[in-house]
């Protein structure tokens, strides 16, 4: 039997997953995110369940970048150490 949706204004979205609430207007500008309806004050209202579906799948969407693009682990400075360089420098 499905659940009523829990839905949750921006703001307090935004609060309820540790991110800002221009990402939540982004995601849902994009397309990731479904707007809801609005409350009694007009207040734009999301799905948490969705949201939290969306935050999942950019968390596995970054960790794949990070991977691909560095393999070997964290980035580093693409600058040599001070007297690293061909010069001693």
């Amino acid at each position: 039997m499905p659940q009523d949706p829990v839905l949750l204004d921006g703001p307090a979205l935004a609060v309820a997953l540790g991110v800002t609430p221009e990402l939540i207007r982004q995601w849902a500008t994009r397309g990731k995110l479904t707007r809801q309806g609005t409350d009694q004050h007009g207040r734009t209202m999301y799905d948490y369940t969705q949201a939290l579906h969306v935050q999942a799948q950019m968390r596995r969407r970054r960790a794949t970048r990070r991977r691909v693009s560095d393999p070997t682990g964290p980035a580093t400075s693409a600058r040599p150490a001070t007297g690293s360089g061909p010069d001693g420098r």
